[in-house]
């Protein structure tokens, strides 16, 4: 097995690369996959065949830079451009990929218009041919925090959205939506920050999730499964009372026969 080092730096093209912090001198994916841009976000494709990630480019206005996704070709190194978006520079990015393999989806923030701040999710085709800076399909707009799961057949997704009026952290609410029908499942009210690890069932209808931090009371954190069949979220575990006790999931989930394996330490 071999390390990959990714490089972080500010969106400004002038700003040198940082020194290697682990790995080998010299990165597996070339010598470095963008030594003068901010990388983030890296995720596997649904086939283990590529890495893709975003990095920041120039300053189209302040604060606005243009995001770029690029796949990296595990095989044979290269590294290929898929699309491109002008963003705000929020500092919020995240991957996923589809499981069928034909898109990903990326969750940031669109430059700021009227209104408050909002996230994003773009669904950036992988299909051969797909011209590289195609207009993305901008296919849910109003994730509280750029943290999201899709399930396998990218109908659903997951993801915390703000409140009405003024709101403001812990005022989110977190739930399932289905942007084809425009069909929504709030699950839990007041959910502030990322807290949890989420994960969809095979065919889409089962989400696990996990609850916990300061905006889930002891009645509240644990882990979650909701079903969209019925719309209904049952707690399948508690957590333990003591912050220091909390345990610490796997990042991934296995469904065997409809019922998910979850692995946790405490």
């Amino acid at each position: 097995a071999a390390a990959v080092v990714l490089a972080a730096a500010q969106p400004v093209e002038r700003v040198a690369a940082p020194a290697d912090t682990f790995g080998p001198r010299e990165p597996v994916y070339g010598t470095r996959l963008a030594p003068r841009l901010a990388t983030h976000a890296p995720a596997w494709s649904a086939d283990g065949r590529a890495i893709h990630f975003v990095d920041l480019f120039g300053m189209l206005a302040p604060g606005v830079s243009t995001m770029r996704v690029h796949a990296v070709d595990v095989a044979t190194r290269a590294v290929r451009t898929l699309a491109s978006l002008p963003v705000q520079n929020t500092g919020r990015f995240a991957l996923r990929a589809a499981a069928d393999g034909r898109a990903l989806y990326l969750a940031t923030t669109p430059p700021l218009g009227v209104g408050p701040l909002r996230d994003a999710i773009y669904r950036v085709p992988l299909a051969p041919g797909a011209a590289a800076g195609d207009t993305l399909t901008r296919v849910v707009s109003d994730l509280a925090w750029p943290w999201f799961a899709v399930s396998p057949d990218a109908r659903r997704f997951a993801h915390a959205w703000a409140g009405a009026g003024a709101g403001g952290v812990g005022a989110e609410t977190f739930g399932v939506v289905e942007p084809a029908s425009d069909r929504r499942w709030p699950v839990h009210a007041g959910w502030g920050p990322p807290n949890g690890l989420f994960d969809f069932a095979p065919d889409g209808g089962q989400l696990l999730y996990t609850r916990g931090g300061a905006f889930a009371s002891g009645d509240s954190a644990g882990v979650w499964l909701f079903s969209a069949r019925d719309g209904t979220a049952r707690r399948l575990l508690p957590a333990p009372p003591a912050p220091a006790q909390q345990p610490v999931y796997a990042p991934t989930v296995r469904w065997v026969s409809g019922a998910p394996h979850l692995l946790a330490v405490e």
